[in-house]
């Protein structure tokens, strides 16, 4: 499942009608232009727009601010690919994070609903190990993409994880797959009962990326916040690239404890597929009308369409063919 961050407004402009959740609430504004402002700024990788008639679909243009610029810079390789009348879905792969989008043309006066894709968990369900294991409170759990779980032990113990204490505590992932990681975020453990339980286990705790199977060092983040959170998102200030990669989690710094204790770490971003594949882990094979090009990793939609014989947002689904009862 892809996840989505809708924007918040960075215009003047009441933007209530499209990021309510609703694709037939539409912009009744005569507008051609609209910049929105991402709540949480992370590297672009695509954005799709539902609107009100077809005919706007193809008059559009989309640029990006970077957090390192002022000024807004068009999509240098933008492609886009229909997914059915009324909505497109836009690639804008960028490099440096981005803190604002502009989407401006004729799509902009009749738009509905207007997503900006924050990537897809890379690390859900991936291989995962931690120093120690305290009782039945295993790494795995830290990526078994539950959150929404009641403060307390029990409830806790089937989903988060947790090493014991007396060592440099240390959890990791691992992500088989060649992946670009725009932000991760980390679900802190929480106990309201016991304050000084949990929450500050993961205070100054450190983030190491490493690529080539641990091979490589390719980042280093450590946090030095003197206040506990519930949830902590780490943005790198470039895309990274790994190709088997590991996400490391240490508080061997921690002067409080050393216990690594979390409910759930996600690595957003997108696989890197030879061209011609796309899914989660490449297994899918494109379906474009241009052979030659490569669909999008994300959904398998086709800038040229789909091939002959083929519907669907991937290009995936065999169309029905009509078959002669008199042959």
């Amino acid at each position: 499942v892809l996840q989505f961050t809708i924007v918040s407004n960075g215009s003047t402009l009441d933007l209530s009608r499209l990021n309510d959740n609703n694709d037939k609430t539409c912009n009744d504004k005569n507008v051609q232009s609209i910049t929105v402002a991402l709540d949480t700024p992370h590297a672009l990788s695509w954005v799709r727009v539902i609107v009100r008639n077809s005919v706007d679909l193809d008059q559009f243009e989309l640029s990006y601010r970077s957090n390192s610029s002022q000024a807004f810079t068009p999509c240098s390789n933008l492609r886009s690919a229909r997914v059915d009348d009324r909505t497109l879905d836009i690639s804008c792969p960028t490099s440096d994070v981005v803190s604002q989008v502009t989407l401006s043309g004729n799509v902009v006066r009749g738009l509905c609903s207007l997503y900006i894709s924050g990537g897809r968990n890379v690390a859900l369900q991936q291989s995962t190990q931690q120093s120690s294991d305290y009782y039945n409170w295993t790494a795995s759990q830290a990526v078994d993409g539950r959150i929404d779980i009641p403060d307390d032990v029990q409830s806790q113990k089937s989903t988060c994880s947790h090493t014991i204490t007396g060592f440099d505590g240390w959890w990791e992932v691992t992500i088989s797959n060649k992946v670009e990681i725009n932000r991760l975020i980390i679900h802190n453990r929480r106990d309201p009962s016991r304050p000084y339980c949990c929450e500050p286990r993961l205070m100054n705790f450190t983030v190491q990326i490493f690529s080539n199977s641990g091979a490589e060092s390719v980042y280093n983040y450590t946090d030095t916040g003197d206040q506990v959170k519930d949830v902590y998102t780490v943005t790198p200030s470039k895309k990274i690239i790994v190709s088997s990669g590991t996400v490391r989690i240490d508080v061997s710094k921690n002067t409080r404890n050393k216990i690594v204790t979390q409910c759930e770490v996600y690595v957003y971003g997108e696989t890197v597929c030879l061209p011609g594949n796309f899914g989660r882990d490449c297994e899918r094979v494109c379906n474009c009308a241009d052979q030659t090009e490569a669909c999008f990793v994300s959904t398998g939609g086709c800038p040229s369409g789909c091939a002959a014989g083929y519907t669907g947002e991937d290009c995936y689904t065999v169309e029905n063919l009509l078959i002669n009862s008199a042959c």
